[in-house]
C-alpha cells in the first residue's frame, strides 16, 4: 500500500487557510453540455463554475496533475466566449458517473475577464435559485 495520502485530503490552496470545511465561493452545478472549457484544442464540459474556477470532466483519465498551469483557456458560454484564462489545476476526483473531475483555479485573471465570469456565476446562481424555489 503506498504512503501518499489520498488526493481528498490534499490542501488545495488559500480556499482552506481559514475554515477546512467550506469554500469561500458558492459552486454553480452546470448541466452537461451546458458549457465548454477549451484548453490545448480539447473541449471539456463544465461540471460546475465559480468566481475562482471551474471543474471539468476529463473521462475515464485525468490529462492534467495537480499544480500544472493551464494557459489560454477560454470558456464557451452561453452569452459567447471568455479566452486568454490561465488556470493551476488544483485538484483530481473521480466523480460519482465514473469521469475524472480536474479543479482548475483561475489566475491572473485581467478586469474584463474577472467581470464575466463574476456576471456570468451571478446570473447562473439566480437561476438555480430560482428554481430551487419554484420546487418547494
Amino acid at each position: 500500500m503506498s504512503n501518499t495520502k489520498s488526493i481528498e485530503f490534499q490542501d488545495i490552496g488559500s480556499e482552506n487557510s481559514q475554515n477546512p470545511t467550506a469554500r469561500k465561493s458558492f459552486r454553480v452545478p452546470l448541466e452537461k453540455g451546458g458549457m465548454t472549457a477549451e484548453i490545448d484544442s480539447i473541449k471539456f464540459d463544465v461540471v460546475d463554475i465559480s468566481f475562482s474556477g471551474i471543474s471539468i470532466s476529463c473521462g475515464t483519465q485525468s490529462p492534467f496533475m495537480v499544480s500544472q498551469e493551464i494557459k489560454d483557456c477560454s470558456l464557451e458560454t452561453p452569452e459567447g466566449r471568455i479566452s486568454g484564462l490561465t488556470g493551476r489545476v488544483i485538484h483530481y476526483t473521480c466523480g460519482s458517473d465514473d469521469d475524472w473531475h480536474n479543479g482548475i483555479q483561475w489566475v491572473e485573471l485581467d478586469t474584463e475577464s474577472a467581470g464575466q465570469i463574476e456576471d456570468l456565476v451571478v446570473r447562473l446562481k439566480k437561476v438555480l435559485l430560482d428554481a430551487d424555489k419554484g420546487q418547494d
